[in-house]
């Protein structure tokens, strides 16, 4: 399953390979991959792609934007000079293809049809990026205390803090030798008892 990791290091690699290509044609294979209309990208250029927590931004001229969640099984994959669809078992998970004007295409695989594009803001996660600069501890110290819900459960929600998966938040909470279900509150007053013990 890709988590924030994976899918900035897609963001890399995608960066210098579709910015600066004009989409001219979208073909959806399976509608519910699909939230927008494709004819609406018809002579468009990418002119960036940047992340916020799992949802890679692809932005287009005249202010449009898609915006594309892997969920657990999808894939970006960049195809050189392809034409058509190949009915080669490679394609059978293929559910939209973005044809550019140079012949090269950018596919979205996905086996388990959870993820998606669109063109809908209101899937962008609220809460600050899991990398952002500004999220200090003192940042981080506010938002734990915020909710009296297992340090794990705050570290999962989007809301909160965008990007931390399970994997992930298992191995912070394990680097810092804090209980999953433990309390925020009560993780900091054990800490000061123990500290005073010393």
């Amino acid at each position: 399953m890709p988590e924030l990791p994976e899918v900035e290091t897609i963001r890399r690699q995608l960066e210098p390979l579709i910015v600066g290509k004009t989409i001219v044609g979208v073909e959806v294979l399976n509608p519910k991959s699909f939230g927008g209309d494709e004819g609406e990208l018809a002579g468009k250029i990418i002119t960036g792609i940047v992340r916020k927590g799992k949802v890679l931004i692809l932005s287009l001229r005249s202010n449009y934007k898609l915006f594309i969640h892997l969920k657990m099984s999808g894939q970006l994959r960049y195809r050189y000079f392809k034409i058509s669809i190949s009915s080669s078992p490679d394609n059978r998970h293929l559910r939209v293809l973005f044809k550019f004007s140079n012949g090269d295409c950018l596919e979205f695989h996905d086996q388990r049809k959870f993820g998606w594009i669109t063109d809908n803001p209101a899937v962008l996660p609220m809460g600050i990026d899991a990398l952002d600069p500004k999220l200090t501890p003192k940042i981080l110290a506010e938002i734990l205390s915020s909710s009296n819900r297992p340090i794990k459960t705050i570290l999962l929600d989007q809301s909160k803090i965008a990007g931390i998966g399970n994997i992930y938040a298992s191995e912070i909470l394990w680097e810092a030798g804090i209980s999953p279900w433990a309390k925020f509150k009560e993780e900091g007053r054990r800490k000061k008892e123990e500290g005073g013990k010393n």
